[in-house]
């Protein structure tokens, strides 16, 4: 049975370098769990929406970037 978990996230900027790190023992961990792959993304000039968004939907601050993973 094929499973998809995801996460998203507000990181702060001066923290990024931090998460790489903790990612990067994250996907360890989870490989050797059975993962087949493990994938982060930085959000890039997301826009906040009227209504609904990424940004909204996690409260990013000014001084944060989203992180989906």
């Amino acid at each position: 049975m094929a499973c998809v978990e995801g996460f998203l996230i507000a990181v702060p900027k001066a923290n990024l370098e931090k998460y790489r790190e903790t990612a990067q023992l994250g996907e360890k961990v989870w490989l050797e769990h059975g993962a087949i792959a493990c994938v982060e993304t930085v959000g890039v000039d997301v826009p906040h929406g009227e209504l609904a968004s990424f940004p909204r939907a996690v409260m990013a601050k000014a001084a944060e970037v989203l992180i989906s993973s």
